[in-house]
């Protein structure tokens, strides 16, 4: 939605399925405001430098890190409302898995993730402000507001922009009820 090929990515661009054109992105953006698409999400596929500088660069990019401070910016431009953007980012996703009820949702039982975001503080995008092993990232100097606290299981990870807590900390969550459906 946001990258084209007319931006001349090569080799850090090489994606599956390929970069499309500048009016294929305005194809996704008018399914994405017509409802069509029901779920936000991002590929991360963190490659080192080394490995996309190659003859034969692998696809993908890391993204998982500025998936949603990039549609913050849009939501600070009255662009997309965050209710929507929540329920595409969060509250969906969980229906869809089969962790309604645990995540995607500040309801009573949930695992009180959350995040607090200050809509004014919009930032470019910079490598030595994100916690990659492979050092890069496609998204470098596009606008982004990233939270200022990021709550797991109502434990602060990120205070202030600041990760706080050891690697380690997460947990895999069992869903019974999903059905894996093919595409």
């Amino acid at each position: 939605m946001l990258l084209n090929k007319d931006m001349n990515l090569w080799p850090y661009g090489v994606v599956n399925p390929p970069l499309r054109s500048k009016s294929d992105n305005d194809a996704l953006w008018r399914a994405f405001f017509r409802g069509s698409i029901p779920v936000y999400a991002s590929d991360h596929a963190p490659h080192e430098i080394d490995e996309k500088e190659s003859e034969n660069p692998p696809p993908g990019v890391p993204g998982v890190q500025e998936a949603l401070p990039l549609m913050l910016v849009f939501v600070k431009e009255g662009i997309i409302r965050i209710e929507d953007l929540m329920t595409m980012y969060a509250y969906t996703p969980a229906v869809i898995t089969g962790l309604k009820g645990l995540k995607g949702s500040l309801e009573s039982g949930a695992y009180a993730d959350f995040l607090v975001v200050d809509l004014g503080n919009e930032v470019r995008i910079k490598e030595d402000m994100l916690f990659y092993k492979c050092e890069w990232t496609i998204y470098k100097r596009l606008r982004a507001i990233f939270p200022l606290y990021v709550f797991v299981r109502g434990e602060a990870l990120v205070e202030d922009g600041e990760v706080n807590e050891d690697p380690g900390f997460g947990k895999y969550v069992y869903s019974k009820d999903f059905k894996p459906f093919i595409i």
